[in-house]
């Protein structure tokens, strides 16, 4: 090669590389503000580490630098750094470093242009996920700091509240930077969802749902205190974020696919033996439907109903004392949302049932409270040992805001109109529930049953009597007599409350609200039913006490 030619070649290959690094540097630099006002926020380092980026560039500024020094060995005749320039191998390998540079850099564009799509970036993120992190993020956001004991707690207390503070501190320290590895995904699902594009919104929650399995996954292998709390309390914060945004942008299909989802992660909390984060995601889908139309109230209804069912049969065979307070606390929640629709004002009971917009199933609200409360109605027979109180309290608050509303048709003559004759049947099923515990107790010999089981029908029977509710009324009257006639007749004149026995009881509560004629005409209905004997001591004492 003469030096002329050789020369010429150097300057063409220098002003190919300077072309090269030129493109590299501004689409490094396009590419990186692309992705960093992307929606959701890319992270650049999937992309390229920062470190490969860095010796990249350095190794395109060098080849630039190395065939600079060789145009100008050849142009001034420097004969020493000439020869090596000269070779066919070196120039060779200075032009294979040029494409080399020019094909990554291709390659690095397309693999860009790939991340640009939220739903690629999305599935690489999560792939790049590490659980350790994601589990110490839930930790910063969640764990608590140990409380500090009262000053005259024991010794012991006080050096054990100073070891749990250090190591509460220590793993604190660890995680305090970590940032919220949902983020990308929450920002995808809310930016779709007010573009109103279904499609995208559907995705990522998709994508949510798949990052929650892994890291559910992630715990279950060994799981450290509290980890199922936090995950479920993260479920619950982003739900109820995402049911915001779809109840602003009216999007019906997102709300009933948003709680649905929940229910399917509940299964899985359902199943874990200590019960943790169980209850938050029922109290998830509960906030849920405090926002809701007729149709999500219904599914999240019914979805709580589910839960339940899946947590009971997960811990059959368990004393009644270990799975009471979970079933309890569900009740509660399903009462709470009755309570919020019931009482407002536009939330009239239904003439006619509600058709759900996508299931086309008939059902009303009142009608999936009715069958909630009853499918458990068999407790006392399930466990010997039940008092279910605050179940008997959640019946007794949906029955009290059910006559608040009955009661206003019935004022109006309206009781025989359309369906609305159906509220009578649906709330005779609810009180009866008090009236089956009863029977149950007596059969059992539970005494302490027997009294919550009149304490609530005696409850319940003022606000019927009040609101002139009479069929409700009588059906309440029947109820309370025969449990009280029954228990006294098979096993004796038992102590139900504080000191009073049945027969006490009973008189209290009749002479408060029904008259000894109404008593009288009840009591005659069981001439003939064997589960009273009228022989008895015990029980004509009470027909005494209670009709004279």
């Amino acid at each position: 090669m003469t030096q002329d030619t050789a020369l010429n070649f150097y300057l063409a290959l220098l002003s190919v590389q300077m072309a090269i690094l030129g493109f590299v540097v501004a689409g490094i630099v396009t590419l990186m503000q692309m992705l960093h006002n992307a929606k959701p926020h890319r992270v650049t380092s999937l992309l390229i580490r920062h470190s490969v980026l860095y010796a990249y560039v350095g190794l395109m500024v060098a080849v630039l630098m190395g065939l600079c020094v060789g145009a100008w060995a050849i142009a001034f005749d420097q004969t020493a750094i000439e020869e090596l320039f000269l070779d066919a191998k070196v120039g060779g390998g200075l032009l294979a470093l040029c494409l080399v540079g020019l094909f990554w850099f291709v390659q690095l564009i397309y693999k860009a242009r790939t991340l640009l799509q939220a739903d690629e970036y999305l599935r690489t993120y999560i792939e790049s996920q590490n659980m350790n992190d994601v589990r110490g993020y839930l930790y910063k956001l969640y764990a608590k700091e140990p409380e500090e004991p009262a000053e005259d707690a024991s010794d012991h207390e006080k050096v054990a509240y100073k070891t749990a503070l250090q190591q509460w501190e220590n793993q604190y320290q660890q995680v305090q930077y970590l940032q919220d590895p949902f983020q990308p995904i929450r920002e995808y699902v809310k930016d779709n969802a007010l573009k109103l594009y279904d499609f995208g919104t559907k995705s990522g929650m998709k994508f949510f749902s798949g990052f929650f399995d892994q890291i559910f996954a992630a715990i279950s292998k060994n799981p450290q205190p509290e980890e199922y709390a936090h995950l479920a309390k993260y479920l619950h914060d982003s739900s109820l974020e995402y049911f915001n945004v779809f109840r602003k942008t009216s999007s019906e299909r997102r709300k009933e696919d948003l709680i649905k989802l929940v229910r399917i992660k509940g299964r899985e909390f359902a199943a874990v033996p200590s019960g943790e984060g169980f209850i938050t995601v029922v109290r998830t889908i509960e906030g849920m439907a405090k926002m809701a139309d007729d149709d999500e109230v219904i599914l999240a209804i019914d979805s709580i109903q589910d839960l339940l069912d899946d947590y009971l049969s997960h811990h059959q065979g368990k004393p009644w004392q270990e799975i009471s307070l979970i079933f309890e606390e569900t009740c509660l929640s399903v009462t709470r949302i009755a309570e919020q629709y019931f009482l407002q004002g536009d939330n009239t009971l239904q003439t006619v049932p509600i058709i759900g917009h996508y299931t086309g199933e008939y059902q009303t609200v009142t009608g999936l409270l009715v069958k909630f409360f009853t499918t458990y109605d068999n407790l006392a027979d399930d466990y010997a040992d039940a008092y279910p109180v605050l179940y008997f309290e959640a019946i007794e608050a949906v029955i009290e805001v059910l006559f608040a509303r009955y009661a206003e048709i019935v004022e109006a003559g309206r009781q025989t109109v359309g369906l609305n004759a159906q509220y009578q049947i649906l709330l005779k099923t609810l009180y009866g529930i008090y009236f089956t515990f009863g029977i149950d107790a007596v059969e059992h010999k539970q005494p302490e049953l027997v009294a919550l089981c009149l304490a609530n029908l005696r409850r319940v029977i003022k606000p019927a009597k009040n609101l002139k509710l009479d069929e409700s009324y009588a059906d309440i009257l029947d109820a309370f007599v025969e449990i009280s006639l029954k228990s006294v007749s098979q096993q004796g004149d038992t102590i139900v409350k504080d000191t009073r026995t049945v027969t006490d009881y009973a008189v209290q509560t009749l002479e408060k609200h029904a008259t000894k004629s109404a008593v009288k005409a009840v009591i005659d209905t069981y001439k003939d039913d064997a589960g009273v004997d009228f022989t008895n001591e015990a029980t004509k004492k009470l027909i005494k006490a209670i009709t004279t």
